[in-house]
Protein backbone atom coordinates (compact mmCIF):
# COMPACT_ATOMS: atom_id res chain seq x y z
CA UNK A 1 0.00 0.00 0.00
CA UNK A 2 1.59 3.00 -1.20
CA UNK A 3 0.26 5.10 1.50
CA UNK A 4 1.72 3.14 4.65
CA UNK A 5 5.01 3.16 2.80
CA UNK A 6 5.46 6.84 2.32
CA UNK A 7 4.02 7.17 5.89
CA UNK A 8 6.93 5.01 7.32
CA UNK A 9 9.34 6.44 4.97
CA UNK A 10 8.53 9.55 6.44
CA UNK A 11 8.75 9.08 10.03
CA UNK A 12 12.61 6.95 9.12
CA UNK A 13 13.38 10.26 7.44
CA UNK A 14 13.02 12.21 10.22
CA UNK A 15 14.52 9.83 12.55
CA UNK A 16 17.21 9.69 10.70
CA UNK A 17 17.87 13.40 9.30
CA UNK A 18 20.36 14.85 11.92
CA UNK A 19 22.36 11.51 11.50
CA UNK A 20 25.90 11.63 9.70
CA UNK A 21 24.43 8.27 7.43
CA UNK A 22 20.84 9.79 7.22
CA UNK A 23 21.26 10.53 3.61
CA UNK A 24 23.12 7.18 2.74
CA UNK A 25 19.92 5.97 4.29
CA UNK A 26 17.82 7.21 2.48
CA UNK A 27 19.44 6.49 -1.07
CA UNK A 28 19.29 3.02 -0.17
CA UNK A 29 15.13 3.41 0.35
CA UNK A 30 14.48 5.95 -2.30
CA UNK A 31 17.06 5.12 -4.91
CA UNK A 32 16.24 7.91 -7.32
CA UNK A 33 13.80 9.85 -5.40
CA UNK A 34 16.16 11.02 -3.27
CA UNK A 35 16.61 15.08 -4.02
CA UNK A 36 19.01 15.27 -7.26
CA UNK A 37 19.80 19.42 -6.79
CA UNK A 38 23.36 19.94 -4.85
CA UNK A 39 21.56 22.63 -2.48
CA UNK A 40 18.56 19.78 -1.78
CA UNK A 41 17.89 18.62 1.87
CA UNK A 42 16.31 15.42 3.74
CA UNK A 43 14.21 18.40 5.22
CA UNK A 44 12.61 19.50 1.61
CA UNK A 45 12.21 15.62 0.69
CA UNK A 46 10.51 14.96 3.91
CA UNK A 47 8.00 17.86 2.97
CA UNK A 48 7.53 16.51 -0.35
CA UNK A 49 6.57 12.82 1.29
CA UNK A 50 4.22 15.00 3.67
CA UNK A 51 2.61 16.49 1.05
CA UNK A 52 2.42 13.69 -0.85
CA UNK A 53 0.77 11.70 1.31
CA UNK A 54 -2.00 13.84 2.34
CA UNK A 55 -2.72 14.62 -1.24
CA UNK A 56 -3.09 10.99 -1.82
CA UNK A 57 -5.54 10.82 1.11
CA UNK A 58 -7.94 13.82 0.21
CA UNK A 59 -7.79 11.96 -3.38
CA UNK A 60 -8.99 8.55 -2.50
CA UNK A 61 -12.25 9.61 -0.67
CA UNK A 62 -12.95 12.96 -2.81
CA UNK A 63 -15.74 12.92 -5.11
CA UNK A 64 -14.50 15.37 -6.87
CA UNK A 65 -13.94 15.15 -10.43
CA UNK A 66 -11.31 15.62 -11.81
CA UNK A 67 -9.30 16.41 -8.34
CA UNK A 68 -6.28 19.17 -9.08
CA UNK A 69 -3.11 19.56 -7.79
CA UNK A 70 -1.22 22.94 -7.90
CA UNK A 71 1.89 23.72 -6.90
CA UNK A 72 5.78 24.46 -7.89
CA UNK A 73 7.66 22.55 -9.90
CA UNK A 74 11.23 22.32 -12.02
CA UNK A 75 12.09 20.26 -14.64
CA UNK A 76 13.92 17.74 -13.00
CA UNK A 77 10.34 17.21 -11.26
CA UNK A 78 10.79 15.83 -8.07
CA UNK A 79 7.10 16.94 -6.40
CA UNK A 80 5.35 15.74 -9.42
CA UNK A 81 7.66 12.16 -8.69
CA UNK A 82 6.50 12.20 -5.21
CA UNK A 83 2.78 12.44 -6.39
CA UNK A 84 2.87 10.13 -8.80
CA UNK A 85 4.45 7.40 -7.23
CA UNK A 86 2.35 7.43 -4.27
CA UNK A 87 -0.68 7.00 -6.59
CA UNK A 88 -1.77 10.55 -8.05
CA UNK A 89 -3.10 10.46 -11.83
CA UNK A 90 -0.83 12.86 -13.85
CA UNK A 91 -3.89 13.69 -14.88
CA UNK A 92 -4.55 15.54 -11.70
CA UNK A 93 -1.38 17.27 -11.24
CA UNK A 94 -0.87 21.26 -12.17
CA UNK A 95 3.30 21.91 -12.22
CA UNK A 96 3.43 25.34 -12.34
CA UNK A 97 6.59 27.31 -13.40
CA UNK A 98 7.66 30.83 -15.59
CA UNK A 99 9.55 28.62 -17.73
CA UNK A 100 7.73 27.18 -20.58
CA UNK A 101 10.62 25.19 -21.80
CA UNK A 102 11.18 23.56 -17.79
CA UNK A 103 7.42 22.63 -18.25
CA UNK A 104 7.83 21.27 -21.73
CA UNK A 105 11.00 18.59 -20.48
CA UNK A 106 8.84 17.76 -17.37
CA UNK A 107 5.93 16.86 -20.27
CA UNK A 108 7.73 14.69 -21.70
CA UNK A 109 8.68 12.76 -18.63
CA UNK A 110 5.39 12.25 -17.18
CA UNK A 111 2.62 12.27 -19.82
CA UNK A 112 -0.93 13.63 -18.61
CA UNK A 113 -0.02 16.36 -16.36
CA UNK A 114 -1.54 19.80 -17.24
CA UNK A 115 1.45 22.22 -17.19
CA UNK A 116 0.59 25.73 -16.02
CA UNK A 117 3.25 28.55 -17.46
CA UNK A 118 3.17 31.95 -15.12
CA UNK A 119 2.65 32.87 -11.52
CA UNK A 120 1.16 30.15 -8.97
CA UNK A 121 -0.69 32.94 -7.45
CA UNK A 122 -2.70 34.17 -10.62
CA UNK A 123 -3.16 30.37 -11.18
CA UNK A 124 -4.81 29.85 -7.97
CA UNK A 125 -7.08 33.04 -8.04
CA UNK A 126 -8.37 32.05 -11.52
CA UNK A 127 -9.00 28.11 -11.45
CA UNK A 128 -10.64 25.63 -8.11
CA UNK A 129 -8.02 23.42 -6.91
CA UNK A 130 -7.87 20.72 -4.24
CA UNK A 131 -4.51 20.59 -3.29
CA UNK A 132 -1.67 23.48 -3.31
CA UNK A 133 1.51 23.99 -2.32
CA UNK A 134 2.86 27.05 -2.11
CA UNK A 135 6.78 26.46 -2.45
CA UNK A 136 8.11 29.66 -2.47
CA UNK A 137 11.01 32.17 -0.92
CA UNK A 138 8.34 34.87 0.13
CA UNK A 139 7.13 35.86 3.41
CA UNK A 140 3.90 36.99 2.61
CA UNK A 141 4.16 40.14 5.15
CA UNK A 142 4.55 43.65 5.54
CA UNK A 143 8.20 43.62 6.47
CA UNK A 144 8.40 47.12 6.49
CA UNK A 145 5.39 48.41 9.11
CA UNK A 146 5.68 47.93 12.32
CA UNK A 147 4.66 44.84 13.52
CA UNK A 148 5.04 43.15 10.58
CA UNK A 149 1.27 41.97 9.70
CA UNK A 150 0.55 39.47 7.07
CA UNK A 151 -0.01 41.27 3.67
CA UNK A 152 -3.53 39.95 3.14
CA UNK A 153 -3.86 41.48 -0.72
CA UNK A 154 -1.16 38.32 -1.36
CA UNK A 155 -1.89 35.92 1.14
CA UNK A 156 -4.36 33.06 -0.58
CA UNK A 157 -7.51 31.91 0.19
CA UNK A 158 -6.24 28.66 1.96
CA UNK A 159 -9.44 27.35 3.22
CA UNK A 160 -10.40 26.71 -1.01
CA UNK A 161 -8.56 23.59 -0.91
CA UNK A 162 -8.25 20.17 0.68
CA UNK A 163 -4.73 20.23 1.46
CA UNK A 164 -2.71 23.01 1.37
CA UNK A 165 1.56 23.33 1.79
CA UNK A 166 3.24 26.16 2.29
CA UNK A 167 7.29 27.06 2.27
CA UNK A 168 8.29 30.86 3.48
CA UNK A 169 11.30 32.76 3.92
CA UNK A 170 11.98 33.92 7.49
CA UNK A 171 14.59 36.73 6.51
CA UNK A 172 14.41 39.78 8.01
CA UNK A 173 11.27 38.61 9.89
CA UNK A 174 11.12 39.79 13.60
CA UNK A 175 11.02 37.32 16.03
CA UNK A 176 13.06 34.76 13.85
CA UNK A 177 12.14 30.95 12.66
CA UNK A 178 10.51 29.85 15.43
CA UNK A 179 8.46 32.69 16.09
CA UNK A 180 7.53 32.48 12.22
CA UNK A 181 6.75 28.90 12.08
CA UNK A 182 4.42 30.04 15.16
CA UNK A 183 2.62 32.98 13.27
CA UNK A 184 2.03 30.95 10.11
CA UNK A 185 0.58 27.83 11.61
CA UNK A 186 -1.49 30.66 13.55
CA UNK A 187 -2.74 32.02 10.03
CA UNK A 188 -3.39 28.49 8.06
CA UNK A 189 -5.35 27.43 11.70
CA UNK A 190 -7.44 30.65 11.23
CA UNK A 191 -8.49 29.26 8.26
CA UNK A 192 -9.61 26.16 9.11
CA UNK A 193 -6.36 24.52 8.53
CA UNK A 194 -5.68 21.24 10.69
CA UNK A 195 -2.45 19.56 11.16
CA UNK A 196 -0.99 16.50 12.09
CA UNK A 197 2.95 17.65 12.26
CA UNK A 198 2.65 21.34 12.50
CA UNK A 199 4.62 24.41 10.91
CA UNK A 200 8.35 24.02 11.24
CA UNK A 201 12.00 25.73 10.68
CA UNK A 202 14.28 24.44 8.19
CA UNK A 203 17.82 25.03 6.81
CA UNK A 204 17.19 26.85 3.28
CA UNK A 205 19.71 27.19 0.22
CA UNK A 206 22.51 28.83 2.67
CA UNK A 207 22.63 26.27 5.08
CA UNK A 208 20.80 28.93 7.53
CA UNK A 209 17.53 28.08 9.38
CA UNK A 210 15.82 30.88 7.44
CA UNK A 211 12.98 29.33 6.06
CA UNK A 212 9.48 27.69 7.43
CA UNK A 213 7.08 24.78 6.39
CA UNK A 214 3.77 23.51 7.11
CA UNK A 215 0.94 21.12 5.68
CA UNK A 216 -2.77 21.21 6.91
CA UNK A 217 -6.19 19.90 5.86
CA UNK A 218 -8.78 22.38 5.18
CA UNK A 219 -12.84 21.79 4.99
CA UNK A 220 -13.67 21.15 1.50
CA UNK A 221 -15.41 24.22 0.13
CA UNK A 222 -15.97 22.63 -3.49
CA UNK A 223 -18.08 19.74 -1.92
CA UNK A 224 -19.31 21.32 0.54
CA UNK A 225 -20.78 24.10 -1.25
Amino acid sequence: EPLEALQALAAAAATVAAEPRGVAFLQTHLGGALPRREWDSVAKLCQRVEFAIHVYSEYRVSSVAPFKCLYLEALDGPTTEALVNIGIPPESLYPCNRDAAELRGLHERFPGIHPVVGDIYSAFREQEFDAVWFDTTSTWLKREEAGQPWNRAIVPELQKVRVAAVTLSCRQVKGGAVGFANELQALMESMGGKFEQGVREYSGKSALTNMVFGCARFPCARELA
